[in-house]
């Protein structure tokens, strides 16, 4: 009887003791988190695209006329004045006309000089023999003769008067033909392309160089809609190239540029009139805007289940916190759900019990 007596009182003192020790163990075992507060913060958005300069009143200059093109005046990548020689074509047709029209003035010339002299002569011999006729020294026949003679140069010399006429009307049509060889700029432009090659036959209408104004010039970027939603024709951005920051303005907002998409196309413009930025140069747009306070946390402090949430901390206590993600800040992000000041566990999120209580981690 002794004995089972004091069986009894040995296993009840087991069963303290070990009690005892499960409550020491869970106290030495609470989690140890780290902690962070949730402060309400201005937030900078800030977005960079990437955009193609070109040129402003783009345009194509074609040729006139069919021939080989000889000689450029300007290298690509040039500024070019209004007017200036851009390129030659050699036209043989054309050539040959000019040569010939050249030809027939100066025979013309000759031809004209030499009925003027025979003209003359004509003239003195009539105004001689009308006086030898008038001495009766002359007969009327002869007198006859020189009018019929002189009036048969004046005729050639009105003949070859009207041949030197066509022929330097002929020689105005055809350098008025052969200027069209000679390409010049329409406009102040920037050459940017080169079509065709020196010693390439090119055809009438066929495109030769491409230029176009970069006093001012134009960028596109693709969007989405939520990124646009808030922009506004004439809203600028800063740009960057070389080390050199302008800043271009909405000009316009397409948003059927892309039709069955998902982005629309935001064009702007900027300003060169130093003439230091080429069409063709990769560049980069930034886009800031300063939205209204909003909370901030670091993304670690956040868990996902069906929904985000965090663990709030209160008196060194845990409580589940649901919360709605806004925009992204780099380490940060922007919730909802959540008042300025609240502690938050930032770390030792694992195997966290809502409503459990917590060791918060030394430093903090």
């Amino acid at each position: 009887m002794h004995r089972q007596i004091f069986t009894f009182f040995l296993l009840l003192i087991l069963i303290l003791s070990g009690c005892s020790q499960g409550k020491n163990l869970e106290k030495q075992t609470k989690p140890t988190v780290s902690i962070v507060i949730a402060k309400e913060e201005n937030i900078l958005i800030e977005q960079v695209y990437e955009a193609v300069l070109q040129m402003s009143d783009e345009q194509v200059i074609s040729a006139e006329v069919a021939g080989y093109l000889r000689q450029t005046f300007h290298k690509v990548g040039e500024q070019v004045p209004s007017g200036a020689k851009i390129a030659l074509l050699e036209n043989n047709a054309l050539y040959l006309a000019t040569e010939r029209s050249r030809q027939e003035i100066g025979l013309s010339e000759i031809q004209l000089e030499k009925s003027k002299v025979q003209s003359e002569e004509a003239k003195r011999e009539l105004e001689r023999n009308r006086t030898l006729y008038q001495n009766d020294a002359l007969s009327k026949v002869e007198l006859e003769k020189s009018e019929s003679k002189w009036n048969l140069f004046l005729q050639n010399l009105d003949e070859a008067q009207k041949r030197l006429d066509l022929a330097r009307i002929n020689q105005k049509e055809s350098q008025l033909n052969e200027s069209d060889c000679l390409i010049t700029a329409p406009c102040d432009l920037w050459l940017a392309e080169s079509l065709v090659q020196v010693g390439e036959y090119v055809n009438t209408g066929q495109a030769l160089f491409r230029g176009g104004k970069i006093e001012s010039l134009i960028l596109q970027i693709d969007i989405l809609p939520t990124e646009a939603a808030d922009w506004q024709i004439g809203d600028q951005l800063e740009v960057e190239c070389k080390e050199i920051i302008k800043k271009a303005t909405i000009t316009n907002i397409n948003q059927l540029s892309h039709l069955g998409s998902e982005y629309v196309t935001v064009e702007l413009s900027l300003d060169n009139s130093q003439y230091d930025w080429h069409p063709g140069t990769i560049v980069q747009l930034k886009y800031t805007k300063e939205m209204e306070k909003q909370i901030l946390i670091p993304v670690e402090a956040i868990s996902s289940g069906k929904e985000p949430y965090v663990y709030v901390v209160k008196d060194n206590k845990i409580s589940r916190q649901p919360i709605s993600l806004g925009e992204s800040m780099g380490s940060k992000i922007s919730v909802s759900g959540l008042k300025d000041g609240t502690i938050l566990v930032s770390g030792g999120l694992h195997r966290l019990r809502d409503g459990e209580e917590v060791e918060i981690k030394e430093g903090f």
